[in-house]
């Protein structure tokens, strides 16, 4: 029984350990065995440690492959979703109607059952008329309904003439003299 444990935990390393002993022959044996011994301890566990970093990092960079995948299938959803937005933007908006011209008019309207209208020439607007003051200077002349008004002689609310407290318009002094007359 205490062989049998021997083997399993210790066999491997104790051959090894014993065969660098005989083919050393260092001046104290069992302390070379024991440094021999600790050195191995630290040499399993930096062995553990690095195949557990390998196997993150393997796992690393698989979860990094399927990241690119999910982007790169997301970019390809994103590029389907907007060459559809531009489809259906496309079938909204109208077919542009071709411009007609003047030689298509004239073969439309030289079929059966067009009307037959009269060309209908534009012609230019006359220009505004400009009031020229002594200066020289340009002037644009009043609105139609300005001009009327000021024609008459009627002015528009706001308008009325302003007049020192003791002067009067004329309107008010000739019906006080009326008054007075009576």
């Amino acid at each position: 029984m205490d062989t049998e444990y021997l083997k399993s935990h210790l066999g491997a390393c104790l051959t090894e350990c014993l065969a660098e002993v005989c083919e050393k022959r260092p001046h104290d044996p069992i302390e070379y065995i024991a440094q021999w011994l600790y050195k191995h301890t630290e040499n399993l566990k930096f062995k553990q440690q690095q195949e557990a970093e390998a196997r993150q990092l393997k796992r690393e960079h698989y979860e990094y492959q399927l990241e690119l995948e999910r982007q790169e299938a997301r970019r390809l959803e994103a590029e389907r979703l907007k060459e559809e937005e531009e489809q259906r933007l496309k079938s909204m908006q109208p077919e542009p109607t071709p411009e007609i011209t003047e030689k298509q008019t004239k073969d439309l309207s030289q079929l059966p059952g067009a009307p037959n209208l009269p060309t209908v020439v534009e012609g230019e607007e006359p220009p505004e008329p400009v009031a020229v003051t002594v200066e020289g200077a340009e002037e644009t002349p009043p609105k139609d309904g300005d001009a009327i008004a000021e024609e008459n002689g009627e002015t528009h609310e706001g308008d009325a003439e302003e007049h020192d407290g003791g002067e009067e318009p004329a309107e008010e002094a000739a019906a006080e003299e009326e008054g007075e007359e009576e």
